[in-house]
């Protein structure tokens, strides 16, 4: 995550001192440590999604094509984000069961429009009900390419980067991958705390249903800052 954490024995403070944005530029500067297999820039926050008549406050997730494999998701129809330039934006989504039946009920979602905020997007895919990604279940979520979740939410900074490296033996080289591009983009700040998943799993469920019962109910665009959550990297 953004900001420094010199305290040992558990994960970062959710609070502290605002630390410079991690952008997509320095998510795509990762690809360069032959640690790292892939990486997936988040970005996050809250919007009513609506399919006239009906409109349901729903967590908005902006990732790339590489978030189904390292987080293990499925599908139960069409297909996931597309490969390609993260940087480019596409007006496609990926409906959470639960989202794709409270919008959509029996009918067919495949290929229908729907609006997040006042922007319209296709319906390509409709993630498994199982699928779940940083102990929360994706039922309740749309997932959307990152550029268009930045546009959306008028950000140029991220929410996260996760991580994954080559191998578990890879993990100690790929933080010390992450931490020096980071610092050298960063005009030789240090200023970014690398969490494996392990630390993260521990808190994230609890943290993320705070958040969740903070934006309910809050029919306008929100936005997850970074400084707000747990973590900002993670190697899994």
């Amino acid at each position: 995550m953004p900001g420094r954490s010199e305290t040992t024995g558990g994960p970062p403070p959710l609070l502290g001192e605002t630390p410079r944005d991690l952008t997509l530029e320095d998510a795509l500067a990762l690809t360069r440590s032959t640690a790292i297999r892939a990486i997936s820039p988040i970005v996050a926050g809250s919007a009513p999604v609506s399919v006239r008549p009906l409109e349901r406050e729903l967590m908005v997730i902006g990732a790339t094509a590489e978030l189904f494999t390292m987080r293990h998701l499925t599908m139960s129809q069409g297909s996931f984000l597309p490969p390609g330039d993260p940087t480019r934006a596409a007006a496609v989504c990926v409906l959470g069961a639960k989202g794709k039946t409270e919008l959509f009920g029996n009918h067919p979602a495949l290929g229908q429009w729907l609006r997040i905020g006042q922007r319209r997007f296709r319906v390509i895919g409709v993630l498994a009900s199982k699928g779940v990604s940083l102990g929360e279940d994706l039922g309740d979520m749309i997932i959307i390419p990152v550029a268009e979740a930045q546009s959306l939410f008028n950000t140029g900074s991220l929410f996260r980067i996760i991580v994954e490296a080559t191998a578990p033996e890879a993990i100690p080289r790929a933080k010390e991958s992450i931490l020096s591009i980071i610092q050298a983009r960063h005009e030789g700040e240090d200023d970014v705390t690398v969490i494996t998943q392990d630390a993260v799993l521990a808190t994230f469920d609890r943290i993320f249903k705070a958040l969740t019962l903070a934006v309910a109910g809050v029919a306008a665009i929100s936005l997850v800052v970074a400084g707000i959550m747990i973590m900002n990297i993670m190697l899994v």
